[in-house]
């Protein structure tokens, strides 16, 4: 995603913006790294000092944390909703709050039907396999062994 020029918010507030997505989305995990300075420069094609601005905006967002000399991290200390309630921001109304809150139980609840979901096909091909294997048995075929 690079910056649009048509948008009205300011760069730093797009960087920002785009980095709340990508961990509200889960594609920035708690304890992952951030892009670098240097990446989100090269990345958005802005400033040093607008790279900057973005991360101090997470900063005081308390959605991420500094390590000198390693990165910038997402914070792994939050719970679901104290992270929405940061992600939402300061100014967001009870029912964007409610919205997001609503939006991640549903997204955990289909995480739990998909789970559920690969366990009983995990245990079908288990079946399978083991009919499979019971039948060269049966024929004395090897499962190891493959004659030409």
């Amino acid at each position: 995603m690079g910056l649009r020029s048509d948008d009205s918010r300011s760069p730093s507030r797009q960087i920002v913006d785009e980095i709340r997505r990508q961990i509200a989305l889960g594609e920035l995990k708690p304890g992952s790294q951030l892009p670098s300075n240097a990446e989100i420069r090269a990345h958005y094609d802005v400033s040093n000092q607008t790279a900057q601005n973005a991360i101090s905006a997470l900063k005081n967002d308390g959605l991420v944390y500094s390590v000198p000399g390693r990165g910038v991290f997402v914070r792994t200390d939050l719970d679901h909703d104290e992270l929405l309630k940061r992600l939402a921001g300061s100014q967001a109304s009870p029912e964007m709050y409610s919205s997001l809150l609503t939006r991640v139980s549903e997204l955990d609840e289909a995480q739990n039907i998909l789970t559920e979901e690969v366990a009983e096909l995990r245990r079908r091909l288990e079946v399978v396999e083991q009919r499979q294997d019971s039948a060269s048995s049966d024929r004395g075929e090897s499962s190891l062994a493959v004659d030409y």
